[in-house]
This record gives C-alpha cells, sequence and structure tokens, in this order.
C-alpha cells in the first residue's frame, strides 16, 4: 500500500491524466512516483492509468511489469472461450 502522501500524489496524477492524456509531462510524473515507491510490479486499477500503461507499452518500456484490467477484460472479449 503507498504511504498517505504517495496515495495523494496518486491522486494528483490521475486528475493529470483527466486533463491533459497521456502527455510526456505526465507520463514522467508517473515514472518518477513509481521509482520513488521502488515498485516495478503494479496493477493499473484506475480506467485513467490504462493511458499511461499504453504509453509505456508504447515506448516499449521494460522497467516495469503490471497487469491492466481493460486490456484483459478486452482480450477475453474477443477471445471468449
Amino acid at each position: 500500500m503507498l504511504d498517505e502522501g504517495r496515495q495523494e500524489q496518486t491522486h494528483e496524477l490521475i486528475y493529470s491524466i483527466k486533463r491533459r492524456g497521456a502527455a510526456p509531462e505526465v507520463l514522467r510524473e508517473f515514472r518518477a512516483l513509481l521509482n520513488g515507491t521502488g515498485l516495478r510490479d503494479f496493477v493499473a486499477g484506475c480506467t485513467e492509468l490504462h493511458l499511461l500503461v499504453n504509453a509505456l507499452r508504447a515506448g516499449n518500456e521494460t522497467a516495469y511489469t503490471f497487469i491492466d484490467p481493460l486490456q484483459s477484460v478486452a482480450r477475453a472479449a474477443a477471445d471468449p472461450r
């Protein structure tokens, strides 16, 4: 769990995404937040974080491992075996 300060940073980051999308400066803020926690694995549990995960994926980011629930649902819907 994130401490209270990091939770507030995450909250502000989400509002930045709502205003600016996955702009490069927002992606830098996200990386700084992750690096500040020492986390390398995370679940993108908020729909706005999905936009940043897509940007990480598009940039072939290898520093982080993540689960994107929206991607998982989309894959399951596309292949409903």
